[in-house]
């Protein structure tokens, strides 16, 4: 049976000229991998854009067969204005992707909260002039919808985030790791609106983001090492 249903399009595998899966989070049903079949009247460019990873996509869904569900009928739920054509958000935007599909492949059932999270960050990144933390603040807060963020109310200043136990401890660390640590809870703290306020280095962008990728890989189960994660150090 053909319901109507909202995602975020998180990656696509062609297997064939005509035939896709894509691994979509739902906001009726979590993540789902479906199956569709590429329409010969759609445009090349806009099928391309629509197939961008993170797209905002309005579909109908089958999820009653067995095998892969099913949909049809995909189109924009909102269209993006700057990250298909600004380079530096496609290259977080391809990080997310994979980043997202490898930390959401086990939520099968629908999180409102979540997906409404994912929205309204996704907007707003599409907007913004300053993103440099973007991905960071993004990663940090999706820990906490899946409950596996450290727990704030053991910080304390000086304290260093054990990636293991999920918890702020005092350690004889060097400066270095108290100061990522700091901007951890920095981040778990900011609203989109102020997550720009965190100043860090590009250095320190990068070593947050490899904290974020080790935190998850102790935290979600075959969590994989991610290959546009080198593209990002690069960047920023």
């Amino acid at each position: 049976m053909w319901s109507k249903e909202k995602g975020i399009l998180l990656s696509v595998v062609h297997h064939t000229d005509k035939l896709c899966v894509a691994n979509i989070y739902t906001l009726g049903g979590g993540f789902c991998a479906y199956s569709f079949f590429l329409p010969k009247s759609t445009r090349t460019n806009a099928r391309n854009t629509l197939l961008m990873p993170l797209s905002l996509i309005d579909f109908e869904s089958d999820t009653s067969g067995a095998g892969l569900a099913r949909m049809r009928g995909a189109s924009f739920l909102s269209p993006y204005r700057d990250i298909p054509f600004n380079h530096h958000k496609m290259s977080i935007a391809l990080f997310l992707s994979e980043f997202l599909t490898a930390s959401l492949r086990s939520e099968k059932c629908g999180n409102s909260g979540l997906f409404n999270f994912l929205l309204d960050s996704l907007l707003w990144f599409d907007s913004a002039a300053e993103f440099s933390n973007f991905h960071l603040f993004l990663s940090v807060h999706i820990s906490c919808f899946l409950g596996i963020a450290p727990d704030l109310s053991t910080y304390a200043n000086g304290y260093t985030l054990d990636l293991q136990n999920g918890m702020y401890v005092l350690s004889e660390s060097d400066a270095a790791l108290r100061r990522l640590s700091w901007l951890f809870v920095s981040l778990q703290k900011a609203g989109l609106e102020q997550m720009q306020s965190t100043e860090m280095s590009g250095t320190e962008r990068s070593a947050m983001l490899n904290m974020l990728c080790t935190y998850y890989s102790f935290h979600i189960p075959s969590f994989p090492h991610l290959k546009s994660i080198e593209i990002l150090h690069t960047i920023f």
